[in-house]
């Protein structure tokens, strides 16, 4: 090859410089990602935060970062195709997945312990921390999570399943939605008659009845401080945050299967559908360090470090068609919204238990006093015979007007209203707006898998016991049973707490005037027409000390306060937990007279079977071991992963991969027009051979053994693969930086960023372009083009180090990152060259969008 080496002179070819970026802290490399759809560069340059940022106009889109105080650092950063999510992988063992427009957290998943389930510790009830001299709250120390693995990379890919092959796109193009004729974006194709008939079988299994129901409202958490939110817990306190943790993707498309893999460091592989649902887990034999994928594909591609073998690359085949069938899809997408449904009603329940502890702790010191106040003044030390008698006969007690004009006093008796009319508002808001709805969207998912695993019991295609959807409908009746219970409560004692609150205000001005005065007379004639006795006294004997809401919301001494599954199968509690025991309770609890206990045959703690956290507790626990089930029923699809060395020198460099299916020849027969050899091409680099390129072309052919019909049916080992192994050698320099360009035609083009070994010492962006060694009889060849040189050192302090490459087709951009990743330069690959290259457009000082 040739490649220019002009200097900084007029004929030297350049490229429109469309934007410049200066940034205080440098960038963490390789933890850099493009958006292609939307033009978003994310990079880290704080190892605990992700900034994202408009690549033209420079501005912060928005930052991601996982908690307070470093919590925990990048470990993997990348785009969905349709930019629609961003994920990012944590140092604390795990990773989560973002709104690609706001940044808001969608899901934040654990990497699972790979000798069992996590037990995922949780207070089952909330517990106010400690309080220093000051009145701060003492946090408790933080202790370290147990962390089983780390996220080293993400792959996104939009699968065609049995659709017309289009052979001349790669993934770029599928994955940037470049509008390629016949094709919508990430990898969407336009609707036909005929696939419109075949779709609908899966379309009618794929109804939504939820979609007629109201969607399902933010749930205010003001006041919940963030030692007290669950990690679900900021999902769901804005409208536009709940409407996308709800939001099901798109509608059932027919031949589409949208499929992530995880990687960890050391080798596990996780498999989800639609971002959030697992699948299953398989093992690659290293740590991963690059990922391709293609619609047409069956398989994600991903380059391997090992120790004894040096890089490979690991396949990982998934069963698409398997994965397409309108059973799987629903399964999927109500496995999904029951995980969204189970953080939803836990985070509620957690406001409710924090407005409650809120609203009566703020006055409970002060009514703790009254009992002590009444025992030293010799009175009856019962406060409701004391409250009884003043509200029947208007004559205080010395106990109670001591108390009433020493410790009530003004600032009391002005919280005292707001806090507790606020907590009943909160509570009923929360009961009637945010409860009860998901708990009924919750059994409609339940009940559809139910449905599922009883038609197909029995059978491997929904291999899930019917009675593990039944034990969670079971825990949702019981839940909502003792809501629609609560919500009864809380309007009744609101009601009869505004009745009493009135009269009290009413006695505690009398009990502060002047004994008998005009004044004190004429207030209680005025006010006393007005009261509602009946309600005054029931708020006095059945609520003023205690609300009935208390045995619903607070703890029970006889449950642990910390929940995890192992206590979930060990604790009888939790079992004995079903909808027909709660309902005795409740009508036990009914016909129960003063003085009597609660006791129920064969339940050692009744009182439990009423208590929310507990019943959530045990939802949560069926929960998990339903998904489990479900996990493991669709992780038996899943084949062991094929490998196959690179063979490339030790301390080489990967610098870019793409994979799609191969064109196909002339003289291709039945079988592979059925099932395509797919190719894949990795560029590397030798840092002991920096002037020469690497190219490995990989050729994975279909497979005709009977017993092994597809590529995505493979035991584990290549069949009939092919590597070609090609070095293109450059003048005399260093090799900084090479890339696949998303366009069109990708296959054969890319770019490279190139240091000369001159005097000036200028760095060169070179266009490639090779043909694949189907048409050249085994030989890759390649030619290559100058495009962009930058100015040399005494004319800029810009030196280009690393390049970055996006967009979308006819707005292809370059980034070029310099300065040790301080400043970083937008290219227009897209807009042509410019006729002179002009100290105005490269000059540290004058830099300015070019027209």
């Amino acid at each position: 090859m040739t490649t220019s080496q002009q200097g900084a002179d007029d004929d030297a070819p350049s490229l429109h410089v469309l934007a410049t970026k200066r940034l205080s802290e440098p960038v963490k490399f390789p933890f850099t990602a493009y958006s292609h759809v939307h033009d978003l560069l994310a990079v880290v340059t704080n190892a605990s935060e992700v900034q994202v940022f408009r690549i033209i106009s420079g501005q912060i889109a928005f930052n991601v970062k996982r908690g307070a105080d470093n919590a925990a650092e990048v470990t993997a950063v990348a785009w969905r195709g349709d930019g629609g999510r961003l994920g990012v992988g944590w140092s604390d063992g795990t990773f989560e997945i973002y709104d690609g427009g706001t940044g808001r957290s969608v899901q934040m998943t654990a990497v699972a312990d790979p000798n069992g389930d996590a037990l995922e510790d949780w207070r089952l009830y909330a517990e106010a921390p400690p309080k220093d001299r000051f009145g701060r709250a003492v946090l408790p120390p933080k202790v370290a999570r147990k962390v089983h693995g780390k996220v080293e990379s993400f792959g996104w890919m939009a699968h065609q399943v049995g659709s017309k092959k289009t052979n001349d796109a790669l993934t770029d193009d599928w994955e940037g939605g470049f509008g390629l004729d016949g094709l919508e974006a990430y990898g969407t194709p336009r609707e036909t008659e005929s696939t419109a008939l075949t779709a609908l079988p899966r379309a009618i299994a794929g109804l939504d009845v939820t979609k007629v129901l109201p969607r399902l409202s933010a749930i205010p958490s003001a006041g919940i401080d963030s030692w007290k939110i669950a990690p679900e817990g900021p999902r769901f306190v804005t409208q536009a945050a709940t409407d996308s943790a709800f939001d099901t993707q798109k509608e059932a498309t027919t031949n589409m299967v949208e499929s992530l893999t995880v990687a960890q460091e050391d080798g596990t592989v996780q498999v989800l559908l639609d971002d959030t649902v697992k699948i299953g887990s398989l093992f690659i034999g290293g740590r991963p360090v690059m990922h391709a994928a293609h619609p047409q594909s069956p398989s994600h591609i991903h380059i391997i470090e090992t120790e004894d073998m040096g890089l490979q690359l690991g396949f990982v085949d998934l069963p698409l068609s398997t994965f397409d069938s309108a059973t799987l899809h629903v399964i999927a997408s109500n496995t999904k919204r029951i995980q969204s449904y189970i953080d939803y009603v836990v985070f509620t329940l957690r406001c409710i238990e924090n407005d409650y502890t809120t609203g009566t702790s703020t006055l409970a010191k002060v009514i703790a006093l009254l009992p002590e106040e009444l025992a030293n003044s010799k009175d009856n030390t019962d406060v409701v015979f004391n409250f009884y008698h003043l509200a029947l006969t208007g004559v205080f007690s010395t106990g109670l007007l001591e108390w009433l004009k020493e410790i009530v006093r003004d600032q009391n008796m002005k919280r005292w209203e707001p806090s507790i009319s606020t907590m009943y508002t909160n509570l009923t808001d929360h009961l009637f707006v945010n409860l009860l709805p998901a708990l009924d969207r919750f059994s409609i998912a339940v009940t559809t898998l139910r449905g599922y695993a009883r038609l197909h019991d029995g059978s491997s295609k929904f291999d899930v016991s019917p009675q593990l959807f039944d034990n969670i409908l079971e825990n949702i009746d019981s839940l909502r049973l003792v809501a629609q219970r609560m919500l009864l409560i809380a309007t009744t004692e609101h009601r009869q707490f505004r009745a009493w609150f009135k009269w009290f205000k009413l006695q505690y001005e009398v009990a502060n005037s002047v004994p008998f005065s005009q004044s004190a007379l004429e207030t209680e004639q005025r006010e006393m027409a007005g009261l509602d006795y009946p309600l005054i006294l029931a708020y006095i004997k059945e609520t003023f000390m205690e609300s009935k809401l208390a045995m619903h919301i607070l703890d029970r001494p006889e449950l642990d306060a910390v929940f995890n599954m192992e206590k979930f199968k060990s604790d009888s509690v939790y079992r004995e937990m079903g909808y027909e025991r709660t309902k005795e309770v409740v009508g036990k609890l009914q016909a129960l007279r003063e003085g009597e206990s609660l006791a129920m045959k064969d339940v050692r703690n009744p009182l439990a079977l009423l208590n929310i956290p507990a019943l959530a507790a045990a939802l949560v626990g069926n929960v998990r071991v339903a998904i489990n089930r479900i996990t493991d029923w669709q992780s038996r699809m899943l084949v062991k992963p094929a490998t196959v060395s690179l063979e490339l020198p030790v301390g080489s460099v990967t610098e870019d991969i793409t994979h799609f299916p191969t064109p196909p020849s002339p003289s291709a027969d039945s079988v592979a027009e059925h099932d395509p050899s797919t190719t894949t091409i990795v560029l590397s680099t030798d840092p002991k051979s920096p002037s020469i390129l690497d190219v490995l072309n990989i050729t994975r052919h279909p497979t005709t053994s009977a017993s092994s019909p597809s590529p995505s049916r493979h035991s584990g080992h290549l069949a009939n693969s092919t590597i070609i192994h090609t070095q293109h050698p450059f003048p005399p320099g260093t090799i900084l930086s090479a890339t696949f360009l998303p366009q069109p035609n990708p296959t054969n083009a890319f770019i490279t960023l190139f240091k000369t070994r001159d005097p000036k010492d200028q760095v060169h962006l070179v266009r490639h372009q090779f043909t694949l060694p189907e048409k050249t009889g085994g030989e890759t060849r390649m030619q290559s083009e100058t495009i962009h040189v930058f100015a040399p050192p005494e004319e800029s302090k810009f030196r280009p180090e690393r390049m970055l490459v996006g967009g979308r087709k006819g707005k292809e951009v370059c980034v070029v990152f310099g300065k040790g990743g301080r400043e970083w330069r937008v290219l227009d690959l897209a807009g042509g060259q410019q006729a002179r290259f002009g100290k105005a457009v490269d000059e540290d000082d004058g830099w300015r969008m070019v027209e």
